[in-house]
């Protein structure tokens, strides 16, 4: 009987690239290599440690914020024990940590709702990390303020009205929606008159009812029922009428009021957000029709905020973090998404963009 040898043979040394193939085909492999510069915003846009460095880096920012507001020297660069003391006395040194964490716990919903929506067609963070880099770049959002009830009812906002995506009898998500609206209105009262854009959003997603009137009418109500109840109780329902008050008064639009801690972040995120925008009408064929209904809810809600910052630019600080989400949103899938030279310039120049604006806080 015939033995055969089972063992593998050994093999040669792998010839040299021109030895082994055609001149033609080392020079389709040689084209075939991609430049460091786009290898390197692949690795950043799909590495699950991007979101941990921008988070350093933000806390970094933030740290270094609560110390130059404690120090009071203008020839120190840094807060004495004495300072750091009346600074917590004063409250300073637990509204900063608190706004921190307020921040920290969007990002970490804006992150949910990338996962749960499937908003990108590949695994990235590049959403949550942007919102971060975006909220670090505006000062105000460094102490504890009602603006971090808007950021976060925005946030959470989309999670009921995005799934009621081509379901007409998901009313209780409806109703969700509207009370996260109502929340936001509490804070700024003129807020309420958004509540018609909810019914188009509905109509986007193909979910619009009757019922969901009916539903988003009670959402909206429920806020402002409550707080009328606590205004009643606690002898303050002159104040609660005269805050309500606001949603009917409208002025003139006075740009003068803008500050350059307010002008940075609104350049920032609105540049962010026509770079996205763009990019994401140029290559929306590329992404599932629901994601593209999504992304229409998103885009229209943002042109949205924009104008009514146009329109009532004494609301930038209550208004900005919502848009800041939508601009994390839109740029967020242009940096994951796109690969191209010019891409690849736009998103490097971007990343040193919003890094630059967070370190702009400390001067400012």
């Amino acid at each position: 009987m015939p033995t055969f040898d089972t063992r593998r043979p050994c093999r040669r040394a792998a010839a040299p690239l021109h030895e082994r193939h055609a001149d033609g085909t080392a020079r389709q492999l040689t084209k075939r290599i991609k430049p460091a510069s786009i290898l390197f915003q692949r690795t950043l846009t799909s590495s699950r440690f991007t979101l941990t460095t921008v988070s350093v880096f933000a806390v970094v920012i933030w740290l270094a914020h609560m110390l130059a507001t404690c120090s009071t020297a203008d020839h120190l660069p840094y807060a004495s024990l004495d300072q750091l003391r009346a600074c917590l006395q004063s409250g300073t040194l637990l509204s900063m940590p608190a706004a921190l964490l307020a921040c920290g716990i969007c990002v970490y919903l804006a992150a949910e709702l990338n996962n749960a929506f499937s908003l990108l067609r590949v695994t990235s963070r590049t959403i949550s990390s942007t919102l971060f880099l975006l909220v670090t770049g505006m000062a105000s959002l460094h102490t504890i303020d009602a603006a971090h009830v808007v950021l976060a009812c925005s946030v959470i906002g989309f999670f009921p009205l995005l799934s009621c995506y081509q379901r007409t009898d998901r009313r209780l998500m409806v109703f969700l929606a509207a009370l996260s609206m109502g929340l936001t209105s509490c804070v700024q009262p003129a807020f309420a008159w958004m509540l018609p854009f909810l019914w188009i959003y509905l109509i986007l997603l193909q979910a619009f009812s009757f019922r969901a009137i009916l539903a988003s009418l009670f959402g909206l109500i429920t806020p402002w029922w409550l707080y009328a109840a606590g205004a009643f109780y606690t002898d303050q329902l002159p104040a609660f009428l005269a805050h309500a008050g606001e949603a009917l008064q409208w002025t003139h639009p006075d740009y003068t009021t803008v500050t350059l801690q307010q002008a940075i972040p609104l350049a920032t995120t609105l540049l962010v957000q026509l770079i996205g925008s763009v990019d994401y009408l140029l290559h929306k064929h590329l992404d599932r029709t629901r994601t593209r209904a999504f992304y229409n809810v998103i885009l229209l809600h943002a042109a949205l905020l924009w104008c009514w910052m146009i329109i009532r630019p004494q609301d930038i600080d209550h208004t900005l973090p919502a848009a800041m989400l939508c601009a994390a949103i839109a740029g967020g899938h242009f940096l994951a998404l796109s690969h191209g030279r010019v891409q690849n310039i736009i998103s490097i120049a971007l990343a040193l963009l919003l890094a630059a604006s967070g370190i702009a806080t400390l001067f400012l």
